[in-house]
């Protein structure tokens, strides 16, 4: 008996911290539409020498925060944002969906840039099918959340069409390569050596000041 309540203790004390822990890192990160918004032309990361503002990875951020929210519907229907601050593989759903935005998003930089360097295009199928992809994630995200991603539809169609593109080119690397695709996803081990091979400097005066799923999620500002 005395281990038992020796072990839940420690695991009360545990979840006790992390709640905390969640709570001041919520309340320093900035979520209001005012300081994102405003925050669209700063430059958010650097991949290569080359510099990328926010509103580059809007798109990526919207369709994140959008897969991680109809997992968080299901989860709670009656309060999504439980899901969000769930606690899993050592990291908050928040925070682990913050992360992998931005990793996507260098990993279609640096796939994007490989394939303006070879001269690699879109066919016109490929072309109308990532302008049919963008169309649907735009009217997917509705009015409201529309106003809040921060950029238009012209942006987000051109976003669309460079990620297409970067696909494109795993594919074509892949080949060369004898792997799948898959083998090149943002987490894949062969990419992460790959990566080894590039810079990028992630600006964290402007990211690390922003909480995840405030787009999908209604505030009060």
């Amino acid at each position: 008996m005395h281990m038992t309540f020796k072990k839940r203790f420690i695991i009360t004390t545990v979840c006790l911290v992390l709640i905390a822990a969640n709570v001041v890192y919520m309340k320093v990160q900035k979520n209001t539409k005012s300081e994102y918004l405003k925050s669209m032309n700063e430059i958010v990361v650097t991949v290569d020498g080359k510099d990328y503002v926010l509103s580059d990875i809007a798109y990526y951020i919207a369709k994140q925060e959008t897969k991680v929210q109809e997992e968080a519907i299901l989860y709670n229907p009656d309060d999504a944002n439980e899901f969000w601050n769930v606690h899993t593989n050592g990291k908050f759903i928040r925070l682990a969906a913050k992360e992998n935005t931005m990793s996507r998003a260098i990993h279609d930089f640096i796939f994007i840039d490989m394939a303006n360097e070879r001269d690699v295009t879109l066919t016109e199928e490929e072309l109308m099918y990532a302008e049919n992809n963008a169309v649907d994630f735009w009217d997917d995200l509705g009015e409201e959340r529309q106003a809040l991603i921060g950029i238009d539809y012209e942006k987000l169609k051109d976003t669309v069409l460079d990620e297409a593109l970067a696909e494109k080119m795993v594919k074509i690397f892949a080949e060369e390569n004898d792997k799948s695709p898959s083998n090149y996803d943002y987490d894949a081990s062969a990419y992460e050596k790959m990566l080894a091979d590039h810079t990028y400097t992630i600006n964290e005066d402007l990211w690390g000041d922003f909480t995840f799923g405030w787009i999908t999620i209604k505030r009060e500002n």
